[in-house]
């Protein structure tokens, strides 16, 4: 992909834009960058122009006013596709990136024709819950540490490859061999750039500030197409029954053999289940 740098409201936002065809916005979620899409974005270039940001404060992108709810970043990435001439697009969202997508299909939901939500629950109808604990490890025990202000960023520098090791490759990944070592040091050099975990424990302390945005927008169900992923041995159904509460048009599907992280443990599946949602 050819990776192109942009400024929203004084903002350096860092950007993957390639291929032709019907616009689709790719959105990456916690300890990942654009580069999760480096498999799922090339095919999908073949049918599509495909627009792959790093999040607000992640990978090459600034952290602009400092803010990490959900709704904030939508707006900033609004402005990034109404910069680069794209009034309509298709949104696709994985973890962090699915609550981003939302708030942007709520947001603007005359410009969003499709979205699919990626192995995540919502703030506010299923996120919550995650974080209680369980036996083996098997919670969200990463969320409730970012969101405590200045842990990670004093326990974790200079321990980034080791922690997200530790998420990459550990019980939310059912295909150990798809994230690579290569992959897991590309990660590990982006959230090791000044100010990377800082804006990682900011996501996860606007949570509470999602929940709220949230609860307001699914008063108005969102009628477009939504595709809910889920990892056959991670969120499964759960992702559906979380958009369910805020859409009326949800599919279901279930990856198999996949964790969380669908896109590296499955692309094949994602990539056709996607090419087929997109196409309708």
């Amino acid at each position: 992909m050819n990776t192109e740098f942009t400024t929203i409201a004084g903002n350096r936002v860092a950007f993957d834009h390639t291929g032709t065809g019907a616009p689709v916005l790719l959105l990456h979620g916690a300890f990942q960058t654009r580069y999760l899409w480096r498999s799922v974005g090339e095919a999908l270039a073949s049918t599509h122009t495909v627009i792959a940001p790093d999040l607000r404060g992640l990978g090459n992108s600034g952290t602009g006013d400092g803010q990490f709810d959900f709704k904030a970043v939508a707006s900033e990435l609004a402005a990034l596709m109404t910069a680069l001439g794209h009034d309509r697009f298709a949104v696709v969202g994985h973890d962090l990136g699915g609550g981003v997508g939302y708030a942007l299909s709520a947001l603007a939901p005359q410009r969003v024709t499709h979205f699919a939500f990626m192995d995540m629950l919502l703030p506010g109808f299923g996120f919550e819950e995650a974080w209680v604990p369980r036996p083996n490890g098997q919670f969200l025990w990463f969320a409730s540490l970012n969101a405590v202000p200045g842990v990670i960023e004093t326990m974790l520098a200079g321990r980034e490859r080791a922690y997200l090791e530790l998420v990459l490759r550990g019980g939310f990944t059912a295909n150990k061999e798809a994230i690579t070592d290569a992959d897991l040091d590309a990660y590990a050099t982006a959230y090791a750039k000044p100010g990377a975990l800082a804006a990682l424990g900011g996501y996860f302390r606007a949570m509470w500030t999602n929940a709220e945005h949230n609860k307001v927008s699914a008063a108005s169900k969102l009628s477009i197409p939504v595709a809910a992923f889920g990892g056959e041995y991670s969120v499964g159904p759960g992702a559906a029954q979380s958009m369910s509460a805020v859409a009326s048009n949800v599919k279901t599907v279930i990856v198999p053999g996949a964790g969380h992280w669908l896109p590296e443990e499955n692309p094949a599946f994602v990539i056709q289940e996607l090419k087929g949602f997109l196409a309708n």
